[in-house]
């Protein structure tokens, strides 16, 4: 299957540039086997002169990496399995250069990276982060395929190699986390009231109603026989737990709820009624509550 490939590099003109395409030539994916790949430059931006490139020398070599820069791979050539020669400089593709896009605006949207494969985008009034779909440096041996080209094409410094990025690695907009840090307002027999906090651990937002864990929560026990286990409450905290046949046991809530507490709080896709409230809120009981046979005084 043919796939077409960035060769980008940032032209410094006023004038679109449309570099030469590289002629079809089979190569070898390490995953999936030999495949054609059809390797295209295009140019990001258009500022300075309109230097015409050759990749009629570009030879592709499976490379294994062995370090990472914003702009560009350490890595040396590899049969798939060994290694061998002297490690060389690789560019990655222009479109996951941290220095194009790094403190810069780009069709409306400004970018900030927090590392190689994060960055923060604004675009207009919204805010969200990208990150690389498949990490350089995810996996113990990580190849790719790189092409040699004249020297100075790349636009990296010291870098005269391309990844070709057949692995289609890409920016993606991270998905949205849906649990979040808040803390405890006050406390009833099945549900919290909390306000979220935010990064300096201020509360922000409205009042929160946060479910309690189900084991948590007396409506489903107080009075009730649940697995052969009669249930008698006499707070939210307190409880006779007696089995069938079996001697009643205390037990408690341990570490219990109290006012302050810090939680983290997920979001699930139905409702429950926490006092008449419709929430989705519920605690995930990160701290492990659970009821508990108090210890006998001596």
């Amino acid at each position: 299957m043919a796939r077409e490939l960035d060769l980008g590099r940032q032209y410094p003109s006023t004038t679109p540039v449309t570099p030469d395409k590289v002629a079809n030539r089979q190569v070898l994916n390490p995953f999936t086997g030999p495949e054609v790949v059809t390797a295209k430059a295009v140019a990001l931006e258009t500022e300075g002169t309109d230097d015409d490139i050759d990749f009629s020398e570009a030879q592709p070599q499976l490379m294994q990496v062995l370090a990472e820069t914003g702009d560009a791979l350490v890595c040396q050539p590899s049969n798939g399995v060994t290694t061998f020669g002297i490690p060389v400089v690789v560019a990655k593709p222009s479109d996951l250069q941290q220095s194009r896009f790094d403190g810069q605006t780009i069709n409306g949207k400004e970018y900030t990276y927090i590392d190689h494969s994060e960055r923060e985008v604004v675009d207009g009034d919204e805010e969200y982060t990208e990150t690389i779909n498949q990490l350089y440096l995810d996996v113990s041996v990580s190849l790719i395929v790189a092409a040699r080209l004249v020297d100075g094409v790349t636009g990296v410094e010291n870098a005269n190699y391309m990844d070709l990025n057949i692995s289609a690695r890409r920016f993606e907009r991270a998905a949205e986390p849906t649990d979040f840090d808040a803390i405890i307002k006050s406390v009833t027999a099945d549900y919290l009231t909390c306000k979220e906090l935010d990064a300096d651990d201020a509360e922000t937002g409205d009042t929160l109603y946060v479910m309690k864990p189900w084991l948590m929560r007396r409506s489903v026990f107080d009075g009730q026989t649940v697995n052969n286990v009669s249930y008698t409450y006499s707070s939210d905290t307190e409880r006779v737990a007696t089995p069938s046949g079996g001697d009643p046991e205390d037990q408690l809530v341990t570490q219990d709820y109290y006012i302050g507490a810090k939680i983290i709080v997920g979001t699930k896709k139905t409702e429950s009624d926490a006092g008449g409230n419709a929430t989705q809120y519920y605690d995930v009981n990160d701290s492990g509550r659970a009821w508990a046979v108090p210890l006998a005084e001596d």
